[in-house]
């Protein structure tokens, strides 16, 4: 319910479409559903832990029985644990795989049941640059790398029922997960985020501007919405779309 989950959910309800906001956090959930309904849209929140998969079947058919189908689905969780690999314990590893992988996974299961019911549907996930590797994130680069994959299994299996499966995969972004880890940024990368400028491993010299700014409503969210709409995703099944802030991986720090 914060970032690009929450700045997609506001784009939808623009679009006009009633919008289910889910999130561990409920008050995080609330207050992005709160938002929509002031500004004249439809939201229900919802917390719910997507790593628990009775938890996330639970939740859809709640959504079902409020607005009688599904018919578009975001999927957005995503935690980091980050570690160097030879440091990384067990639980670190397993809880990223949990979230981000198998809670995308449950998430297209339960509303994929849905969507081929009425023969319709649209899934977005959201992947990233780290798919192709990312210093201490072997966790977090195996899920993102592994919505690849499960995004264009997924595109070939639900064809045939008219739903699209596509994903975006953008790069670093100035939000909670990367400006509240700044101590990550300087052990692995060597990077203070305040003066990212001076910085030679990152040619673009730039992260995403901030989530609340207008340029990620116009960079990130519209792709997951065009992927959405009946007439231009119809031909779409199985694509990554990549924006990157060509983030170069050299002289990270152990």
């Amino acid at each position: 319910a914060g970032g690009i989950g929450a700045e997609t959910a506001r784009q939808f309800a623009k679009e006009g479409a009633k919008v289910a906001v889910a999130d561990w956090n409920e008050q995080g959930a609330e207050a992005v559903a709160a938002e929509i309904k002031k500004a004249g849209g439809q939201a229900l929140p919802f917390k719910c832990d997507v790593s628990d998969r009775d938890a996330v079947f639970a939740m859809v058919e709640r959504i079902v029985k409020a607005w009688g189908r599904v018919d578009i689905l975001v999927n957005n969780a995503g935690i980091t644990r980050d570690k160097s690999a030879l440091k990384m314990e067990p639980h670190q590893w397993n809880q990223v795989l949990a979230v981000n992988l198998s809670g995308a996974f449950y998430c297209a299961q339960a509303c994929g049941a849905h969507m081929k019911e009425h023969n319709w549907g649209r899934i977005i996930s959201a992947s990233s640059v780290s798919a192709f590797g990312n210093f201490g994130q072997a966790n977090y680069s195996a899920t993102k790398a592994g919505l690849v994959g499960l995004t264009r299994t997924l595109a070939v299996e639900f064809a045939r029922y008219n739903i699209t499966v596509n994903a975006i995969a953008p790069g670093l972004i100035d939000y909670i997960v990367v400006a509240g880890n700044t101590t990550m940024m300087h052990l692995f990368y060597g990077i203070d985020p305040q003066h990212i400028r001076e910085e030679p491993y990152i040619p673009a010299a730039t992260f995403f501007p901030p989530i609340r700014g207008k340029s990620v409503g116009l960079h990130l969210t519209p792709q997951a919405v065009i992927y959405s709409m009946p007439n231009v995703a119809s031909y779409v099944g199985g694509d990554i779309s990549s924006g990157t802030t060509a983030f170069t991986a050299c002289q990270y720090k152990d």
